[in-house]
């Protein structure tokens, strides 16, 4: 009778586990939905659809600021910058935007640019968000490895004459 009620009850656990897993990712996909953010196989699509757009409409503020986001979240960070700054020429006053273009400059590995970049919208290091920009900014760079010999085999491969 124990090892029914042991199988029963491990069954039911079993059961109760797939259904919290469903249940989760029903939830993510609605948080998804209605967060506005595409699934990654729709990315293509809507940037297809952007692209077209923008070349019938070039002055669609919108509609850049939008390819921007997808940009960002399909992991093309400088493509991202390239149409803020689109926007940012005609809205330079944009403190909020200058900082998220800053962000897509060190993004893509290019954190004296994105200090460069800031030099012309200082006000975007203002508050807490242009704080933590500033120190992502400021962190030093760690030199390039020469063969996974650390810093010494840079010294010693820069030495050789």
């Amino acid at each position: 009778m124990k090892s029914q009620n042991f199988r029963h009850s491990l069954t039911a656990r079993l059961y109760l586990a797939v259904l919290a897993a469903a249940v989760w990712a029903a939830a993510g996909q609605v948080a998804m939905a209605a967060s506005g953010e595409a699934a990654p196989d729709e990315a293509p699509a809507q940037l297809a659809r952007l692209d077209t757009h923008l070349e019938a409409h070039p002055g669609d503020l919108a509609a850049l600021a939008e390819r921007a986001r997808l940009y960002d979240a399909t992991g093309r960070p400088m493509s991202a910058f390239l149409d803020r700054r689109e926007i940012l020429r005609q809205h330079p006053e944009d403190t909020g935007l200058a900082r998220l273009a800053a962000f897509d400059l060190a993004a893509a590995a290019a954190p004296q640019a994105a200090a460069a970049f800031l030099a012309q919208y200082p006000a975007a290091l203002a508050g807490e968000e242009g704080a933590a920009l500033a120190r992502r900014l400021r962190r030093p760079r760690r030199p390039p490895c020469a063969l996974g010999l650390g810093r010494a085999g840079v010294r010693s491969h820069r030495a050789a004459p």
